[in-house]
């Protein structure tokens, strides 16, 4: 399998996709969606978040969005990709009269 490398628009984040992969415009600010362009198999998500006016540097406002994100969502758990860390879950959703899995 060949690879591609992806890179933010803002330089943040970069990952290698499968070069039969793709991304796409979800609408969702901050969040870049990728998906198969051979086969559909679903899509690939990020959400990342910047916060540069932190002025309380005692609070780790990654981790208090985490703890949220966990709480929230019946099923998530808080994984590790190489160095970042993340939270994964799914939820069903109906959108436009189609039931979807996010």
């Amino acid at each position: 399998m060949n690879y591609i490398n992806f890179t933010s628009n803002d330089k943040r984040f970069s990952l290698a996709l499968p070069d039969d992969w793709s991304e796409y415009d979800d609408g969702e600010e901050n969040t870049h969606a990728f998906f198969n362009t051979i086969k559909w198999t679903g899509n690939f998500r990020i959400t990342y978040f910047h916060w540069p006016n932190n002025q309380d540097k005692s609070k780790n406002k990654a981790e208090e969005y985490f703890e949220e994100e966990t709480a929230e969502n019946i099923g998530s758990v808080k994984v590790k990709l190489g160095d970042w860390e993340c939270v994964h879950y799914k939820k069903d959703i109906i959108q436009a009269d189609d039931n979807l899995v996010i």
